[in-house]
């Protein structure tokens, strides 16, 4: 059996450091922008010159999150694409140690999508799910900790808001793994129809099966159509708390500003600081979704890595 490739090697793992340093750069980027932005609605507000050091630290901090973004990104690609390759090359070298009769009767529509949908389902997570769900791990702590600095009034509103909104993406969340479960099966049986039945259309056709054909092809298209709509609405309600919590919470800042007498600079501070920290909980809501499709590949990959191999392939060794 060849094991399945982990994604913490081959330098994956120096990869994922990198990414949260950059991650790392962006919370304290992020912070000195809110603070930035404080000082300067402060100054504002007092009918002061605007201080251009914090003109300068707000235009400084855009670039660094930026830069820092961009770099998350390509080191997240490129870790999806090396752990996508180590897949494909451990499916491929099991299949050439199966016995001959083993690998001819697997169906080519389960093969191809097992080479393309679940590969793609695996790079996915790891070039996108993993580092979504690190920069919700260190931005979104990062903006609660600047608000509770700015002022705790603050904090103590927004924190409860983002604990139940992180609870209610979880519990909504937790129905996707079935959901991709479905679809994928949907998929595999429409792959491996067509993939069969495609050089076989002239001979169908010939011997009067194509409307029974259609009628095959038309309901497991509806079937798939009917899965695919579950897994739709249930991302998108889980994508919809972060945007009911940025309206809740700008709201929350507003109300707290009045009901306190905060200055303007707090208020346009927090403000700032939950733009720029509610975004990577809108990419939590879509890890949910990536982790539960990755799991469900990953169930199919290691049971086709598991199928017995021939005698001759057992004294091959797997690099």
């Amino acid at each position: 059996m060849i094991p399945m490739p982990s994604l913490w090697a081959k330098g994956r793992a120096g990869s994922i450091a990198l990414i949260t340093l950059a991650l790392l750069g962006q919370a304290v980027a992020a912070g000195a922008a809110a603070f930035a932005t404080r000082d300067l609605f402060g100054s504002l507000a007092g009918s002061e010159p605007p201080q251009a050091t914090a003109i300068v630290l707000i235009a400084i901090s855009g670039i660094v999150i930026a830069l820092c973004r961009v770099g998350a990104r390509i080191l997240g690609e490129k870790m999806g694409q090396s752990y996508a390759m180590d897949i494909r090359t451990a499916l491929y070298c099991h299949a050439s140690r199966m016995p001959r009769q083993a690998a001819v009767t697997r169906r080519a529509g389960a093969v191809s999508l097992r080479f393309v949908g679940d590969l793609t389902a695996l790079r996915s997570w790891a070039s996108l799910g993993l580092p979504q769900l690190l920069a919700a791990v260190v931005l979104v702590p990062a903006t609660l900790a600047v608000l509770v600095l700015i002022d705790p009034a603050f904090g103590q509103a927004i924190v409860p808001l983002v604990a139940a909104a992180i609870m209610i993406m979880a519990v909504l969340g937790r129905g996707l793994g079935v959901v991709n479960h479905d679809l994928r099966r949907a998929r595999g049986r429409i792959a491996a129809d067509l993939s069969e039945r495609m050089p076989n259309a002239p001979f169908l056709f010939a011997a009067g099966r194509l409307g029974k054909e259609l009628s095959v092809l038309e309901k497991r298209t509806r079937a798939l159509i009917a899965v695919s709509m579950r897994r739709v609405r249930k991302a998108e309600t889980v994508r919809a708390i972060p945007e009911i919590l940025a309206g809740l919470a700008a709201a929350m800042v507003i109300w707290i500003g009045f009901r306190d007498e905060l200055t303007t600079g707090a208020v346009a501070g927090a403000l700032a600081a939950l733009g720029l920290g509610l975004q990577p909980l809108r990419g939590l809501a879509l890890v949910w979704n990536r982790h539960s499709a990755w799991r469900a590949a990953r169930e199919k990959v290691v049971v086709a890595l598991s199928r017995p191999i021939s005698a001759e392939g057992q004294r091959t060794r797997f690099k």
